[in-house]
């Protein structure tokens, strides 16, 4: 993505793919500004997730984005 605007990934990423697919249990991102808006809407549908023991989303390092994902 050329421009990390907080609007396009609210409005072309995250809404369009909730709409469409449901809501993720959780949403994983580093700590960049231009997720907060995705954030913020992630926690207040949090009660629409199916599962709700999860936090809603994860902010973390971007080198550690995937870093504690079970093994196959």
């Amino acid at each position: 993505m050329p421009v990390k605007n907080n609007i396009i990934i609210y409005e072309e990423v995250y809404r369009h793919t909730v709409i469409t697919e449901g809501m993720w249990d959780q949403v994983r991102v580093d700590h960049g500004k231009e997720f907060y808006l995705s954030l913020y809407m992630q926690e207040k549908l949090a009660q629409y997730r199916q599962n709700q023991e999860r936090q809603p989303y994860r902010q973390t390092k971007s080198t550690h984005l995937l870093q504690d994902e079970p093994k196959d």
